[in-house]
């Protein structure tokens, strides 16, 4: 992997995002200025493979990072979630990325369970999927962006999706 810059966790250049987590220690250590740092659950390992310093690999659907819920994760407005993913191949659960879902409400951005290894975003009730395949054992940078009435999926910078998004997703 690469050397992370020397700015990547004082918070100077994530002034703008709520949380940035770049996972190369077990408890994620959160680099923008708000300091919600993440605690480890399940089996979470720290390999020397990831694309700045060091990633964490993690058991499909049983094992993350979980950050104590604050209201500013309650997405609204024009918004990204991203992520760095090495994805295994795909399973009989989800691979969730980010997100706050509690059972009921919240969002999750995720891989889905199915035989192509989709993004899919959960917000509002309502799943959106981006019909287009995250290759497996490949580091991929993946995002789901929210303009206005309008979600967009992003593998590698490339939209591969356009969706409509209701209020709150």
């Amino acid at each position: 992997g690469e050397t992370e810059p020397a700015y990547c966790t004082d918070g100077s250049v994530w002034t703008n995002a709520i949380g940035v987590w770049h996972m190369q220690e077990t408890n994620a250590t959160d680099s923008s200025t708000n300091g919600f740092d993440g605690t480890a659950n399940g089996t979470v390992t720290q390999v020397s493979g990831g694309k700045i310093n060091g990633a964490n690999d993690f058991v499909r659907s049983t094992s993350f990072v979980q950050v104590t819920d604050d209201d500013q994760f309650t997405l609204s407005g024009e918004y990204t979630v991203s992520a760095w993913i090495y994805s295994d191949p795909a399973g009989t659960a989800s691979e969730g990325i980010a997100g706050t879902y509690n059972g009921s409400s919240g969002f999750i951005f995720a891989l889905r369970n199915n035989t192509i290894n989709e993004l899919e975003f959960w917000a509002s009730g309502t799943w959106r999927y981006s019909g287009t395949a995250v290759p497996d054992s490949e580091w991929k940078h993946v995002a789901y962006t929210r303009n206005g009435t309008t979600g967009y999926f992003y593998i590698d910078g490339r939209r591969v999706a356009t969706v409509a998004a209701l209020a709150g997703n």
